[in-house]
């Protein structure tokens, strides 16, 4: 929703610590 990437665009860090989640998830299949 609209709300949500409001709040995405406010908190990088939380868009960049998903975006750690998942290569931890592709190395933890490798």
């Amino acid at each position: 929703t609209f709300a949500e990437m409001n709040i995405e665009e406010k908190n990088p860090i939380s868009h960049r610590g998903r975006a750690i989640t998942k290569l931890i998830d592709f190395l933890k299949e490798t």
